[in-house]
């Protein structure tokens, strides 16, 4: 029994000293083994990586794999990397740009201004790339690739030891995308600072984002800028002498240039307007080659000068601005010649209601253009409009209070000039005051008194006033009393009723119906006689010529039948004597022989004693310059 356990113990030892020599081994061969794994690894993410470059030289239109975050990354080193290589060989821009596009579609550019993002899409870019080139990256293979994202639902990767992310786009045309975050964009500055004195790696490009920064745009050869003294290429505030310099010599000629425009529109004006031209498009020209230079302008500062920074901020607003600020008062110049050419080619009066119009209309127009262009350049500038229409629901109460008056009198006027209740030169009556209108404008009216002062009047009280236009007539109202003399007779009355009917229906300047006169009633010292007639005119000055010519001859009959106008009195004249009662006697004969003739003018003169003396008066009379036989 002994012996067979000596035996198992001998066995058991061997067997350790056995396992413990093949351990090193073991390790060994393990060890070699995931060194084996590793470098397959490393030669399939190359194999891979050389792939994507294949297919991407292969297809140049081919846009950046973003599927999933591993082939983002990968997207956007391969892409930035072939456009660094051909920006630096000199290749065109038409050969740099599918490069350019691929690198941009792995960046989310939403919260860049669109004035900006062609230009921020190439410095954040080569930003991006040198951060990548001095930080520590993980294996493509530790990355989420489709797979992963399809298992895990992942909807964003932060690289390793840093604030870069990559997320999936949940809304937009690029819904589903992964790409760098908007906020990675926005801080990449920020994150470039920080990570600009790293080492960087092996193998690759070297100071990129300096170099590119100081170098001219496409319109200007390398070559020239190399070539300039050391001092032109230091920097004052991350600009280069040399591109200072280019700047102040374009805004100087663009300046002198659009000052020579201006002077040649306005002598261009002048020779049109000299030789009756409708249209006077000096102007016109100037203010569109002030649009060419600005933008001539901003193109070389971008694509030549290449300024960047915040250099290049000031200069792209400041410029932005003038150039929307030219682009409106083209829009303005053109939609006001046009107003004043139609109001020439229709011949309207320039101070006529239609003239004010059209005028107006344009004015308008010209408002909603402005607008416009004052919110598409907030857009282009990347001022979010959104908030500011929040704002105004919030203030809109105060500023509709504010603009009340305002907008009123700009509907009044539009009201005035739909109805055209009144016109530019009609005399009118407006409340209990009379005078001409001399303009309708878009704000208020303004009308010439009889005092020959201007009453501006706001056009939402204009339009509210009761307007009684003299203009419009096409006949002018006379109605008076006439007292006679108490003690006329009453074949002395009946007439004169009768002559002065007569009268006014023969006067060719008195329309005859109605020609009314009548015995109206018994006053305390007169018989009274209402008139009522029309005479035969619109214009005032020559109706008051009319009613002198009727009054004359109204005169000539109270003559003729010896009595005349009563006077106020409380004297009791009497009968008629002398010359006066002769005449009586007369009359009162005539009007018998009326009678028993069958002539007798009561209550209305007969048809066929109308017929016969309608219109046989002569008028102008007699010994008038203007008088027709």
């Amino acid at each position: 029994m002994v012996r067979f356990w000596c035996r198992r113990a001998a066995v058991l030892f061997v067997l350790m000293l056995l396992s413990a020599g093949l351990a090193p081994f073991a390790l060994g061969q393990q060890a070699t083994d995931q060194e084996a794994a590793e470098q397959e690894a490393e030669e399939q993410e190359a194999e891979e990586q050389k792939a994507k470059e294949e297919i991407i030289s292969s297809n140049p239109l081919r846009p950046a794999d973003t599927s999933s975050p591993r082939d983002t990354l990968q997207s956007f080193i391969t892409s930035v990397n072939d456009a660094i290589q051909r920006w630096r060989a000199n290749e065109t821009q038409r050969a740099i740009r599918p490069a350019f596009e691929r690198f941009a579609g792995a960046l989310d550019l939403s919260q860049v201004p669109p004035s900006e993002i062609q230009k921020e899409a190439v410095l954040r870019g080569l930003m991006l790339k040198e951060i990548l080139d001095r930080i520590d990256l993980p294996p493509f293979k530790d990355v989420p690739g489709k797979k992963e994202v399809e298992q895990t639902s992942l909807k964003r990767w932060t690289v390793p030891d840093t604030k870069i992310t990559i997320v999936q786009l949940e809304e937009g045309p690029r819904a589903g995308e992964f790409l760098f975050s908007a906020d990675t964009i926005d801080n990449l500055e920020e994150y470039y600072d920080l990570a600009k004195d790293l080492p960087y790696k092996q193998d690759v490009t070297v100071s990129i984002y300096e170099e590119f920064v100081r170098s001219p745009g496409r319109l200007i050869p390398r070559h020239w800028v190399l070539s300039l003294p050391g001092w032109m290429r230091a920097t004052i505030l991350d600009v280069t002498i040399w591109q200072w310099s280019a700047l102040a010599l374009s805004l100087v000629l663009g300046a002198l240039a659009a000052y020579l425009m201006y002077l040649w529109g306005l002598r261009l004006d002048q020779k049109r307007r000299a030789a009756g031209d409708l249209l006077e498009f000096g102007q016109v020209l100037s203010a569109a080659s002030y649009i060419a230079i600005i933008f001539l302008i901003l193109r070389f500062a971008a694509n030549g000068i290449n300024l960047t920074g915040v250099a290049e901020s000031v200069v792209r607003y400041a410029l932005g601005v003038c150039l929307f600020g030219a682009i409106a008062w083209l829009a303005v110049t053109i939609l006001n010649r046009t107003a004043e050419a139609i109001i020439n080619a229709r011949r309207f009066r320039p101070a006529s209601i239609d003239s004010q119009l059209i005028r107006t209309s344009f004015r308008l127009l010209s408002i909603l253009v402005v607008a416009f262009l004052v919110i598409y350049a907030a857009e282009f500038f990347g001022i979010p409009i959104a908030p500011l229409v929040a704002g105004l629901g919030v203030g809109g109460l105060a500023i509709a209070l504010a603009v009340r008056p305002t907008l009123e009198n700009v509907i009044g006027g539009l009201i005035l000039f739909a109805d055209k209740p009144v016109r530019v030169g009609d005399f009118c009556r407006y409340g209990d005051q009379v005078g001409t209108v001399e303009e309708i404008g878009l704000r208020s009216t303004r009308v010439r008194s009889l005092d020959r002062t201007i009453v501006s009047i706001p056009n939402a009280e204009f339009s509210q006033m009761q307007l009684d236009n003299f203009q419009k007539r096409d006949l002018i109202l006379w109605k008076t009393k006439l007292e006679l003399r108490r003690e006329t007779t009453v074949e002395q009355l009946r007439y004169v009723v009768a002559k002065f009917r007569e009268m006014l229906i023969a006067h060719p300047k008195v329309s005859p119906a109605p020609a009314r006169v009548s015995f109206a009633g018994l006053g305390a010292y007169s018989l009274d006689l209402d008139v009522f007639v029309y005479m035969r005119t619109p214009d005032i000055d020559e109706y008051f010529r009319i009613l002198e010519d009727v009054l004359f001859r109204m005169m000539r009959i109270l003559d003729e039948a010896g009595t005349g106008f009563a006077v106020p009195t409380q004297v009791n004249w009497g009968p008629s004597t002398g010359l006066e009662a002769d005449r009586a006697r007369v009359v009162e004969a005539e009007v018998g022989t009326w009678r028993a003739n069958g002539r007798f003018p009561f209550p209305e003169i007969g048809e066929e004693e109308r017929r016969k003396v309608e219109d046989v008066l002569d008028y102008p009379p007699k010994g008038s310059p203007d008088h027709k036989p």
